[in-house]
């Protein structure tokens, strides 16, 4: 449990690394098993809403990303700039997605659930082949006039908008042949696919409900075109039976790109642009997280400020604070008990001290 003290002094740890030396960001990462990667991820996110820096961080994690890695490795799923951008769009960009895309994917995955879409000859019988094809372009051709509307470019998030402007930015200076691809591999790869192809984990669909194996499988096609839309390719002879699709992605080529060129063209005020979010409290998880980083690992994260005095400024801090291990974590408790002690430690003038399993 922290105080109110603790709590700021923490928030004024963070920003101070990020202002000083954001590099110290991407090093937690070395410190975290692979297998917590999220947790770091969305405790980065949220700790950044309460001070305010969230485009500076996730800034610095994508042109870091573009300038360290060539294009056939870049943003893989697991990077943490990968992961910081899953965390933000996790909290900012759902509901979006849920009032843009929802009636039409539940119209595909509860409605239409028995309908097919397959054009994969080896799956399916070769007089059906015809009229899966015309369903499967039919329901992409709304999808995608869903997405390219002005109203739907209009109401997507500011943030997201504000990243997909870095990598405008980033693919002009690292890769100027790219532009369109590396625009297409955020806002399709990163943001929109993963939503059409797990909806039940983006919240598309009423709770408890869950694509069967055939809806599964329309929504992975139309997931592979979008994808080769937004890369402006057409589909090999890997894939022979994905071909009679590529005249379908010619005609829709200049509505893509015109998308892109929609969704980054936009002007706005960084510091407002979570203004009107609800921003819940800093969850005690959060803190210890972050707490425990910067105190096991103070060793290895003082070297990498660039001076001795910006160094000795962040150790003044992390002594102000004292050690993770002084610390209790009441995250098994509900947010209404872990509120109840802490106004009852408060109202005593007191903070919580390690005790232990019993």
């Amino acid at each position: 449990m922290y105080s109110d003290r603790e709590s700021d002094l923490i928030q004024a740890i963070f920003k101070y690394i990020v202002t000083s030396q954001p590099a110290i960001l991407k090093e937690f990462f070395n410190f975290t098993d692979k297998t917590e990667y999220d947790d770091l991820s969305a405790c980065i996110v949220n700790i950044s809403f309460e001070n305010h820096t969230t485009f500076e961080i996730i800034k610095y994690f994508v042109e870091d990303e573009f300038g360290t890695n060539h294009m056939g490795s870049i943003f893989r799923e697991n990077c943490c700039a990968s992961k910081i951008l899953k965390a933000y769009l996790y909290k900012v960009g759902r509901t979006y997605l849920q009032d843009i895309l929802g009636k039409l994917i539940q119209q595909i995955v509860l409605v239409e659930r028995k309908h097919s879409y397959e054009i994969d000859p080896s799956r399916v019988d070769q007089d059906e082949l015809a009229r899966n094809r015309e369903l499967l372009e039919n329901k992409l051709q709304a999808l995608i006039s869903t997405l390219t509307s002005k109203q739907s470019v209009n109401k997507m998030p500011p943030g997201v908008r504000i990243i997909a402007q870095f990598f405008e930015e980033c693919a002009k200076k690292y890769l100027p042949d790219k532009v369109h691809v590396m625009i297409g591999s955020f806002v399709m790869l990163r943001y929109i696919n993963p939503a059409i192809f797990s909806p039940e984990n983006a919240g598309l669909l009423p709770k408890g409900k869950v694509p069967s194996t055939q809806s599964r499988r329309n929504l992975v096609l139309i997931t592979k075109i979008l994808q080769n839309l937004a890369n402006g390719k057409t589909f090999t002879n890997k894939e022979s039976f994905m071909t009679k699709l590529n005249s379908f992605l010619e005609k829709n080529k200049t509505v893509i790109g015109d998308y892109f060129r929609d969704i980054v063209n936009f002007t706005c005020n960084f510091q407002t642009v979570h203004g009107n979010m609800a921003i819940t409290e800093l969850s005690v998880y959060d803190l210890h997280l972050l707490h425990s980083l910067v105190f096991q690992y103070q060793e290895s994260i003082m070297p990498l400020f660039q001076n001795e005095e910006t160094a000795a400024g962040f150790q003044k801090l992390l002594d102000r604070l004292g050690s993770y291990q002084s610390k209790v974590s009441f995250s098994f408790l509900d947010e209404n008990h872990q509120k109840f002690v802490k106004l009852y430690l408060e109202d005593r003038h007191e903070e919580a001290s390690y005790i232990g399993y019993i």
